[in-house]
C-alpha cells in the first residue's frame, strides 16, 4: 500500500495540482478541508469507484485520522486504482 505523510502532502499541495478525496463525513468536511479537495462518502467509492474516480489518475485519500483512508486505498489499489492513504489523515495536518 502507498502512503503519504502530512508534511510531504503540504510540499505536493505548494507544487503540484494533485487530486485528493476527502471520505470524512460531509459535515467535517464542509467545515474544514484542504483547497482543491473533493468529498465522496467512502461506502459509495468502495462500492462505485469507476462513478467517482479513474485507473490512469493518483488520488490522495484522506479521512479523520488515516485509519479508513488506509482501508479504502487498500481496497482500491486492489482494484487497479491508484490511490495514497495520508497517514494521521486530516488530525495529522498542521498546515491547515
Amino acid at each position: 500500500m502507498q502512503y503519504i505523510t502530512s508534511d510531504n502532502l503540504f510540499t505536493l499541495l505548494q507544487y503540484s495540482n494533485i487530486n485528493i478525496i476527502d471520505i470524512r463525513p460531509f459535515y467535517k468536511f464542509k467545515n474544514k478541508h484542504l483547497p482543491n479537495s473533493i468529498n465522496i462518502d467512502e461506502k459509495k467509492l468502495i462500492k462505485y469507484p469507476n462513478k467517482y474516480i479513474s485507473k490512469n489518475i493518483t488520488y490522495y485519500i484522506i479521512c479523520e485520522k488515516g485509519i479508513s483512508s488506509k482501508y479504502v486505498s487498500t481496497i482500491l489499489n486492489k482494484k487497479g486504482y491508484n490511490t495514497i492513504s495520508v497517514i494521521g489523515g486530516f488530525s495529522s495536518l498542521n498546515f491547515i
